[in-house]
Order: C-alpha cells, then sequence, then structure tokens
C-alpha cells in the first residue's frame, strides 16, 4: 500500500488523551474505594444514584475519541498517489567564476575564490525553479555544469573548483562572456542573466574586448551582465603558492613572485562597471565579504521576468485527513446535542457512613436512609 505521513511527529499529541484517560481511571477508581470506605451500602446506593456516573462518563470518552479523531487527522495520513501537469517557469542564470590564481588571495576571508563560492551557494538558497548553469574562467573558460535545476549536483561540482581545473593561466574575460552567452538553451530574451564573479583583472585585452562582448549579448539576446568584483582595489594581497608549487620552488617560499618581486593582485573596477552598465546589469564590489547574496539575488536576477520552459509530470499522494475529520466533527455534534447530566437533588440530608447511628440528630435532621 503506497501511503505516507505528512506530519508524523503529530502522533505524540495522543500522549496527552492516553494521560487523560488515565486520569479519569484513577479518578473512577479512587471514588469508588471512598464509597466503599465511608459510606453504608444506603448511601452507597443513594450516592451512585444521584452522582449519575455513567451519565457524567459516556460525554468525557466521546470527547477524547473526538481529539482522538482530531490527532488523526493533524497527523496529516496520504494514500495513493495522483499526476498532474504542472508548467515549469523561472529565469536562466550562468554563474562565471573566476579561478585563476589571483582568486587565491586572501583579502577576503578565506579567500578571493572560497568567498565566491559562498556567495554563489547563497544565491542558489533564493533560486525557485531558476535554472542555473556554472562556467569557469582562467586563461581559457570550461562550462563545468550545463542550465539545471539539479542545485545538488551544482553544489557538489561547485565545491570541487580551483584554479588547478584549468591548465592555461591568466584571465580571458571576453572569451568567458562569449561561452556563457552560447551556454543559454534559447534566444528569448528578458529571462536570462550572467552573474560575474571576479577580481576583474584581465590579461588577455589584446584577444578580445569583454566590454564590446557585453554590449552585443545585451543588444542581440538580452543577455544582463551581474558583476560582483571581489577583493581589495587599494593595497590588494599577495598570492599564497599551492603546496605542490612550493615543492618544486623553495619550500620556504609562502607567496608567488614575479622577477624575485613578490606579487600583489588588486581588485579592478573599472572594466567590471563598464560591463554591468552597457548591458543593463549592476555591478557590486566587495572588499570585505560583506555582501548578502540572498538579498543581491531578490533585488537584481529575481526581478527579471520570467518564462515558461516545459511542462513536468509531479506525482503527489491523496490527503485523507478527511477521513478522520468528518467523523469527529459529528461526534462533536452528537455530543452537543445529549441531555445534560442531571443534577443532585436539592433535597437537604446528611449522609451516614458506616459505624455511625441511623437516628436523628438533636437538631432533628432526616437520616439520608429516610428519603422516599
Amino acid at each position: 500500500m503506497d501511503w505516507e505521513l505528512g506530519h508524523s511527529e503529530r502522533f505524540l499529541w495522543l500522549l496527552g488523551i492516553l494521560l487523560a484517560l488515565g486520569c479519569m481511571a484513577w479518578a473512577a477508581v479512587a471514588r469508588r474505594r471512598a464509597w466503599r470506605r465511608y459510606a453504608t451500602p444506603e448511601m452507597r446506593t443513594r450516592l451512585q444514584r444521584q452522582s449519575g456516573t455513567q451519565r457524567r462518563l459516556w460525554p468525557s470518552l466521546l470527547q477524547l475519541v473526538v481529539l482522538g479523531l482530531l490527532v488523526l487527522a493533524a497527523v496529516d495520513p496520504r494514500l495513493g498517489r495522483i499526476s498532474r501537469e504542472v508548467p515549469q517557469q523561472g529565469r536562466e542564470v550562468m554563474f562565471v567564476l573566476d579561478v585563476s590564481r589571483s582568486m587565491l588571495a586572501e583579502d577576503l576571508r578565506p579567500n578571493r575564490l572560497d568567498n565566491a563560492k559562498r556567495q554563489i551557494r547563497g544565491m542558489l538558497t533564493e533560486m525557485k525553479g531558476d535554472r542555473a548553469g556554472l562556467l569557469i574562467f582562467a586563461g581559457e573558460a570550461e562550462q563545468k555544469v550545463p542550465l539545471t535545476r539539479n542545485y545538488r549536483d551544482f553544489r557538489q561540482e561547485l565545491d570541487q573548483l580551483g584554479p588547478e581545473n584549468l591548465s592555461q593561466g591568466g584571465s580571458n574575460l571576453n572569451k568567458a562572456l562569449l561561452m556563457a552567452g552560447n551556454a543559454f538553451l534559447d534566444q528569448t530574451a528578458g529571462h536570462k542573466a550572467v552573474v560575474l564573479l571576479t577580481d576583474g583583472e584581465d590579461h588577455t585585452l589584446d584577444l578580445g574586448d569583454p566590454i564590446s562582448t557585453a554590449e552585443q549579448l545585451y543588444e542581440e539576446r538580452g543577455i544582463r551582465i551581474y558583476a560582483i568584483g571581489l577583493g581589495d582595489a587599494s593595497e590588494g594581497a599577495r598570492i599564497p603558492l599551492r603546496s605542490d608549487e612550493k615543492n618544486v620552488w623553495n619550500q620556504e617560499e609562502e607567496y608567488l613572485r614575479f622577477d624575485n618581486q613578490v606579487v600583489y593582485s588588486r581588485r579592478r573596477d573599472t572594466t567590471l562597471q563598464k560591463i554591468a552598465l552597457i548591458s543593463g546589469g549592476a555591478y557590486l564590489p566587495s572588499s570585505t565579504g560583506s555582501i548578502n547574496a540572498g538579498r543581491f539575488y531578490r533585488q537584481y536576477i529575481a526581478s527579471l521576468e520570467s518564462r515558461v520552459f516545459d511542462a513536468a509530470t509531479i506525482e503527489s499522494y491523496i490527503p485523507r485527513f478527511q477521513w478522520f475529520l468528518a467523523p469527529a466533527i459529528l461526534l462533536l455534534c452528537w455530543e452537543m446535542l445529549l441531555p445534560q447530566v442531571t443534577r443532585r437533588s436539592t433535597i437537604p440530608f446528611e449522609p451516614t457512613f458506616a459505624g455511625e447511628s441511623e437516628s436523628k440528630d438533636p437538631a432533628g435532621t432526616v437520616p439520608a436512609s429516610e428519603i422516599v
């Protein structure tokens, strides 16, 4: 049988009902013991007739049954499945990540590259049906994840990225933008965006102008580019050597050198600002790592128009809570219509307990045994 419980943890509420049943049973036993101990047989008969124990018990039991049915309804039992066609719509977002060696600089914690990965993960949490793709670049570019809604596999691929994934060093920003533009699944404008995460250093300007490429992508395909600049723009930071580089060069060296001078990498804002401006996007510099990636995505990317991509067949369980809710309501209505419990007689009497005389006291009180 194909079934599931939507909220199985709510079964714990039944413990309260079991506790109430236990209290009712204990009270009934305690009452009966008191009658047997202190009241005469005639008085027990009289008290039982006036207390209406059974008439009081049934409404209480009925209320507990109603509560039990309500708890079963709250557990949300589901039995059987139903299939339906759901249109899939959203935006297409290509993340373009710089994995060049300069992204290992530690002016952001723990370094620029890991900080950029954290920004991407933060944006993924805001994606509700949007397609996400991943492209990395250094001296060359490579698409690692095609546009997909499988965010779990996307994260796994993202976690493994580093400078060692590309053999050619440097930063070819123009090639990265060209490849990102060709990665989109259709040519419809308005729902496509590129999120560029880089420190802005570009050592291949002679191979193409990324600003002109950004303008072309926007005018011809409607692709907006949102750039996040990573690193410090004033002093910059040194580039740590990888462990394999230390073994090859000098085990005591900690940072990259050129002509025996330690290399400092700085964030370059000018190109990134122009790329974002000319493509209808936005530029956000990050020098402290304090960017709220989720808010950035909601403000810029999520504001783009969405597009219906296709329809997906979704199977879901059929809720059956009404099987328990309906009888609970009927029993509750029945309980409300039950006659009220007869009140005790207003005729004054003094109970006679075991061992006491049944004769009238000096005040002339009538014994219970004489009451008709």
